[in-house]
């Protein structure tokens, strides 16, 4: 469970940096997706190692999948917060679920065309 929510606090951390680098809400969340794009290429990076766990965990794991989903709507509520300023904020479960669509196909395809492919459609629709 401290593993989960170190690792969870970090990557908040790291995406909310990611966004901050820039003052325009489409930029920011942009720039998650860039984050995104190079955190996969990372030599030693083998998945999002919350979906990794979560795909491994009985459904009776509660306590761990309580971590995870509190992780992943931290995510969520990352960008309903970005593109809030400009009341956007209803389109962050869109934003969401591609951005985790794009962490799932990463990992099936190994490779990172579903990054840059969500990233054009979060900025078709923002």
């Amino acid at each position: 469970m401290v593993y989960l929510e170190t690792a969870g606090a970090q990557t908040d951390e790291a995406l909310k940096a990611a966004a901050d680098k820039y003052k325009n809400p489409k930029e920011k969340v942009l720039a998650v997706f860039d984050y995104l794009e190079e955190l996969v290429q990372q030599k030693d990076y083998y998945g999002c190692n919350f979906l990794n766990i979560i795909s491994e965990m009985p459904v009776d794991a509660s306590r761990v999948r309580k971590q995870i989903k509190k992780q992943k709507d931290g995510v969520r509520n990352l960008f309903a917060n970005i593109l809030k300023p400009v009341r956007k904020e209803n389109l962050a479960d869109q934003i969401y679920t591609l951005f985790e669509g794009a962490l799932i196909a990463n990992k099936v395809h190994d490779d990172i065309w579903p990054i840059a492919t969500s990233r054009e459609i979060v900025k078709k629709i923002l």
